[in-house]
């Protein structure tokens, strides 16, 4: 019962973007879009929009604004997943998953907004007319948000899939010197492709990434290995929608992506490089939590 109350709250907050007029306009690049390549030509043609579908058979007007677009498209899931965590517990326990998150959180939000704001002033991305409500230097807020958002939504995902952590602390130099190089030399990439235009965006990604991931597979890339599985199906799957609600948003011209820092491949009109972003970002979350949970099992083990 108390699982389709929360179902009802959730199609009641969509409500307010239900079809008010029959006929919607919006920023068309039907026409100017090369989709087999992701690229978006600077010059829109407007036409009438058919309005969404919604659940109950209505129409539902898209979001207009960044904030709006976390009501529709990423709280929705986030809710189902507490919901679904509070009924139903794993067995990663309540308090550790609550710690774990709380410390990934803090860190995606001030690792990434710097980056996000060189990105931004670099031209890399805009937003559409009316998207933003407020910055927070040169993020959205909506950004800014979603830099938490994000990593609650996987998390809560992670948290429905069991792993073992029976695999032992200790790792030889060699394995620990693997790991670290194997970030390093995804740096060392990104920071090749930083002095070409073309690939400035995927370079800033791999640059990015590259100190978290060889932090990560140093430390303990035995333990992600040994529960690939649970990995992949953790990272996949959030991966996955993020991408979809991203060339949603990107095709209701909430946000663009600049031709001159892409390097023209894409899938369905989406760039590699957001594909690779919200790759990267779902690796931090779930690696992330799967060592830090893996350290709480295994603490008082000596650690060589």
């Amino acid at each position: 019962m108390l699982l389709l109350n929360a179902v009802a709250e959730i199609d009641a907050l969509t409500e307010r973007y239900r079809l008010m007029s029959v006929i919607y306009l919006v920023v068309d690049y039907e026409d100017r879009t090369r989709i087999f390549t992701g690229h978006i030509e600077s010059t829109p043609t407007v036409r009438a929009f058919r309005p969404w579908p919604s659940q109950t058979g209505r129409s539902m007007i898209p979001p207009e604004t960044y904030l709006q677009f976390h009501t529709v498209a990423i709280l929705p899931p986030i809710v189902g997943l507490a919901l679904l965590g509070w009924l139903r517990p794993t067995d990663h326990g309540r308090r550790r998953a609550v710690s774990g998150l709380l410390i990934i959180t803090t860190l995606a939000f001030v690792y990434t907004l710097p980056w996000d704001d060189y990105l931004i002033r670099r031209g890399v991305w805009v937003y559409g007319e009316g998207v933003v409500a407020g910055r927070l230097w040169s993020v959205p807020v909506g950004e800014a948000l979603f830099f938490v958002l994000q990593p609650i939504l996987t998390a809560l995902w992670l948290a429905r899939i069991p792993f073992s952590t029976d695999q032992s602390l200790t790792l030889s130099a060699r394995q620990r010197a693997a790991g670290t190089l194997a970030g390093g030399a995804l740096g060392a990439v990104g920071v090749g492709f930083l002095s070409g235009e073309s690939t400035l965006y995927l370079g800033a990604i791999l640059a990015w990434a590259a100190p978290i991931l060889a932090i990560q597979w140093g430390f303990g890339w035995t333990q992600l290995w040994a529960c690939r599985r649970s990995v992949v199906l953790a990272v996949g799957v959030p991966t996955l929608y993020l991408w979809a609600m991203d060339w949603a948003a990107i095709s209701l011209g909430l946000w663009t992506i600049a031709d001159r820092y892409t390097v023209g491949v894409g899938l369905f009109g989406l760039p590699i490089e957001e594909m690779s972003f919200f790759l990267v970002t779902n690796l931090f979350v779930v690696q992330g939590l799967v060592l830090y949970w893996w350290l709480a099992d295994r603490w008082g083990e000596p650690l060589r």
